[in-house]
């Protein structure tokens, strides 16, 4: 019945405000046909209301035909309403400001006083009618949408290309540690009830280590995906930061989560997405951040609202990138965006927020206001918690518990959660309240007392296992870390089969409440996301709170079978576990043999790596069983993928590192080919092209960047080596990764500075595609062809364009870089420059002497190319110079003007207008070809624009240079 209602309700209201418009449009237009005037006021309304009713018209056509969800009515109601409040406000200044056709001349006189009074609040009202016109229009398109198959295999492909990390595997873990009924002060709160409906909100929300802050997060995240699950005019999207995988500390990669999330919620894949994937080739080559940047704002701006949270913004390990980031984005000002983010109060993040936020949004995780969910968080595991059962049965104890963990939790829920862990352990009340005695502190001391504790027998696993975890690029399961204690890099061989784990699960007991294991990432990133309603209290089952973060307390609780965990991720249990064990305190500390050093784990990792993966040198394994190897093997892939990472990671790596490499890549070693089959990858990606695998000691050695073992292979290879090295592979690689020492090694060794590889692209070619600017210095400074064309007859100047950096172009115009070669297409870099929208670009390109008024493709010249895609700046640009021509036709006889109007380009429209005006043609004329014909309705404010601004001058489009 209630669906029944919102129904008629919506479609009531639509017949109501289009009969309405529709009066006070028709008042506007008679008074215009009988006096022949118009006060300037309601010019620009005058165009708003037909397209209102016709919008409006449109919808209820679509709601008759049962096009509308249910959702998308109800969000209609409050729209509608807005519509009419205007429209109410127009006809209320109408009565008072317009004449009447019988009016005096003085009465005349007063109203045309008042309607000068009232210029400012008609053009709010149109400016306002104008969004929601927008609004209604997107509800419009995505009822009537027929593409979605079509859509879905399209974005699937741009998302594969974009490759996100998943966050939604940290929102469901939060999602499952998180108590029922907590958070609740904030979803309650002022400040987020103007956050999710005021415009152009920013939520900063910060607190002390072990706060809750992540927790809290996801309480708000399942509130707002709730918020915006019916209603298509809404859209979330969301990202983790998390000091424990590499991709989730990455701002590029946030972005292109943000954007593919926000992506799967459009009616159709975002015109600037499809654009951005066309313009690198249909996926083959990667975006910048800056074109990230831009399709980001422009997908937010396709939608009504969008509301988009950020978690732990302190364990970004690229900080000043993500705050640029953060203060781009805040200043684009998009008054339907609503952002949030969480993270620490460190001092380079509240610098930047602080400036961006307002003081009363900027709102602090402290003890007064979490005390009652920490209350709830120890109640629920002095009830539920299996090694805390024991003492349910006497009320005393637990308020004892209750009461000191409470006094001293200080707001920290990892604290409170730390002791509980250690309570379970006491076996009578003894032990139990001699515990509550001598609890520790703070933080760092529970991490003391905790690693203290270890065994002398398990300590050495317990280094092992948090060495791993600390320093590893991507979560490691039970089954790997198993693994892990069988190294020793202080013995030859490094690796022990026989000290591996015999029950992986030791894990938990070995490290106790410093890591957690939680289910494996199953989600694919190209999936639809599922918009989580929020449950009510009943909803939220034991099982919830069990299984998804469990530490030794809850292993046996949980029902998922002893072979299915061991397939789990084993994680540290918290950013602070990390922070303490790198930390001087932990060096100084009574647990300082657990203390991390950067440089000597890293070592350790890359040799650890590099001996597991020698193991497999007594026969070269076949393709068809590589799977095979790797389910036995747990460690292998991890070795492949990224033995040689860490290694990179090291100032400079160990002697010993550097001759386990050369065992491991020399030609007679099995186990080098078995690690070209293991490793994920079919090879590096290499310029343009994707070639045969990397499968010479010396071309892997320059692809990673190993200086002392490429030194090594050098001083010991043979005649024929040095040939195959001269004109080889080695010179690209290293060019195309930055690796400087490398690039002067190999030309000091006599390689060839313009050798070219499988698709003729040279060194330069590789390093200008990728912006290095270090690179193409050191290559133009030794000698390398700036013209140099590869396939396509692509030059360097092209491959600049793939990663756009200004220093590279003006490095290779300093040294003769033709400014008007083509490619194998006819495309000119200017226009090439012009279909980016980089005007920067643009104007160093005319600088060096580009011609403005070459052909390119079906355009005739740069300005019909710069007028088509509607690029303002770059019109302004080219109409600076003084031998452009602005009166060019394409193939199909139409001017830079014709292009800008049909494509609905208003801003290029007036500058074109303007130009011709001054340029002395006073006419447009071509008979029989209006401007309403050109312009649509959809390009009202065009038609506007030349309509209202130009009229003496400019009765019609032309068509050609009469």
């Amino acid at each position: 019945m209630a669906e029944v209602l919102v129904i008629v309700g919506v479609v009531a209201s639509i017949v109501q405000l289009v009969d309405f418009s529709t009066r006070v449009a028709r008042r506007i237009e008679e008074f215009h046909s009988h006096t022949g005037e118009i006060p300037k006021s309601f010019q620009s309304i005058k165009a708003e209301l037909p397209l209102l009713s016709n919008t409006l018209q449109q919808l209820k056509d679509a709601i008759d035909a049962g096009m509308v969800a249910d959702g998308t009515k109800q969000a209609l109601l409050p729209v509608i309403e807005g519509c009419r409040e205007q429209v109410t406000q127009l006809d209320a200044i109408l009565a008072k400001t317009l004449p009447e056709v019988n009016d005096s001349w003085r009465e005349r006189s007063k109203k045309a006083i008042k309607s000068l009074n009232k210029d400012a609040k008609v053009e709010s009202i149109a400016k306002i009618l104008r969004n929601y016109i927008g609004i209604l229009t997107f509800y419009y398109a995505s009822a009537s949408s027929t593409l979605q198959s079509i859509t879905d295999k399209k974005l699937s492909k741009i998302c594969c290309w974009l490759s996100p990390p998943d966050s939604s595997t940290n929102y469901q873990k939060a999602l499952k540690q998180r108590q029922a009924n907590t958070g609740l002060w904030f979803l309650d709160s002022v400040q987020y009830s103007r956050w999710k409906t005021f415009d152009a909100s920013f939520l900063w929300l910060h607190g002390i280590p072990g706060c809750g802050k992540t927790i809290l997060h996801s309480t708000v995240l399942e509130d707002v995906l709730q918020y915006c699950h019916d209603d298509p005019g809404k859209a979330a999207a969301y990202f983790f930061f998390d000091f424990q995988d590499a991709q989730k500390q990455d701002p590029g990669l946030m972005l292109r989560s943000l954007i593919c999330q926000l992506s799967q919620q459009f009616f159709q894949v975002p015109s600037s997405l499809d654009t951005l994937f066309s313009s690198c080739q249909n996926g083959l080559q990667q975006p910048s951040i800056h074109a990230l940047l831009d399709v980001t704002q422009k997908i937010i701006k396709d939608f009504p609202h969008v509301f988009l949270t950020l978690d732990a913004l302190d364990e970004c390990t690229q900080r000043p990138e993500l705050l640029g980031m953060l203060e781009t984005i805040a200043k684009w000002q998009l008054p339907n965006l609503h952002l949030l983010a969480t993270s620490r109060r460190e001092r380079d993040i509240e610098t930047s927020l602080e400036t961006l936020v307002e003081d009363q949004d900027r709102i602090c995780v402290q003890s007064s206001l979490v005390d009652k969910d920490i209350k709830r968080y120890i109640r629920q595991r002095l009830s539920d918690d299996k090694s805390l059962r024991k003492w349910k049965k006497d009320a005393v104890i637990q308020r004892e518990i209750e009461t000191i963990l409470m006094n001293g939790a200080c707001g920290m829920f990892r604290w409170a959660a730390c002791q509980l862990d250690g309570l379970g352990k006491c076996r009578n009340r003894a032990t139990l309240r001699k515990m509550l005695t001598t609890l520790p502190s703070t933080l760092d001391q529970t991490y003391e007392r905790i690693l203290c504790a270890i065994s002398n027998e398990d300590s050495t696993y317990a280094i092992q296992i948090l060495q791993w975890l600390t320093f590893s690029v991507r979560p490691l399961s039970v089954k790997e870390i198993a693994e892990v204690v069988a190294f020793n890099v202080e013995r030859d061989p490094i690796f022990d089969r026989d000290e591996i784990l015999e029950d992986p699960m030791d894990v938990l007991s070995i490290c106790s409440s410093l890591v957690t294991i939680q289910p494996p990432n199953d989600w694919k990133f190209w999936r639809r996301p599922q918009r989580t309603l929020r449950r009510s209290d009943s909803d939220l089952s034991e099982s919830d709170t069990t299984e998804s973060d469990m530490t030794e307390s809850d292993m046996t609780e949980s029902e998922t079978s002893e072979t299915e965990k061991t397939n789990y991720i084993v994680r540290l249990a918290h950013y602070s576990v990390k922070e303490y064990l790198l930390s001087e305190r932990a060096c100084r500390g009574k647990a300082k043999k657990y203390y991390m050093q950067y440089d000597i784990c890293h070592n350790d990792i890359a040799m650890s790596c590099v001996s597991y993966l020698l193991q497999f040198q007594k026969k070269e394994i076949p393709r068809s069983r590589k799977e095979r190897l790797v389910q036995r093997k747990k460690l292998a892939q991890y070795s492949a993928d990224f033995c040689i990472h860490h290694a990179q990671l090291l100032e400079r790596p160990t002697e010993k590192f550097n001759q386990m490499v050369m065992d491991l890549i020399s030609k007679e070693n099995k186990a080098y080919k078995n690690w070209h089959k293991i490793e994920r990858s079919s090879g590096p990606q290499i310029g343009f092209e994707t070639p045969s695998l990397i499968n010479t000691p010396l071309d892997r050695a320059v692809y990673y960047g190993l200086l002392e073992v490429v030194e090594l292979l050098l001083n010991k290879a043979t005649d024929i080596d040095v040939q195959h090295f001269i004109h080889g592979k080695a010179i690209y690689l290293a060019s195309s990764r930055n690796y400087i020492p490398l690039i002067r090694l190999l030309l000091d060794r006599g390689t060839d500075v313009n050798a070219a590889d499988e698709g003729g692209f040279s060194p330069l070619c590789h390093a200008a595609s990728r912006g290095h600017e270090q690179a193409v210095k050191l290559l133009l400074d030794r000698g390398a062809e700036v013209n140099i064309q590869g396939k396509r007859s692509i030059s360097v100047i092209f491959c600049a364009f793939f990663n756009i950096k200004i220093e590279v172009l003006k490095l290779l115009l300093a040294k003769g870089a033709n400014v008007n070669t083509e490619d194998g297409y006819s495309v000119k870099p200017l226009h090439r420059a012009i279909e980016l929208g980089n005007e920067q670009i643009v104007r160093l390109l005319l600088d060096a002497g580009a011609d403005i008024n070459a052909h390119h493709g079906v355009y005739r010249n740069a300005i019909q190319a710069a007028s088509s895609k509607g690029n303002k700046d770059i019109v302004e640009l080219l109409l600076s110079r003084h031998d452009v021509d602005v009166e060019a036709c394409d193939q199909t006889g139409r001017t830079p003007l014709l292009l800008a109007a049909e494509n609905g380009h208003g801003p290029v429209v007036e500058l074109l207008v303007a130009k011709r005006s001054a340029s002395g043609h006073a006419k447009l004329k071509e008979p029989g070809v209006s401007l309403s014909h050109v312009v649509s309705n959809e390009l009202a404010g065009v038609k506007e624009s030349l309509d209202n601004r130009h009229s003496a001058d400019f009765n019609f489009l032309r068509l050609g240079n009469g």
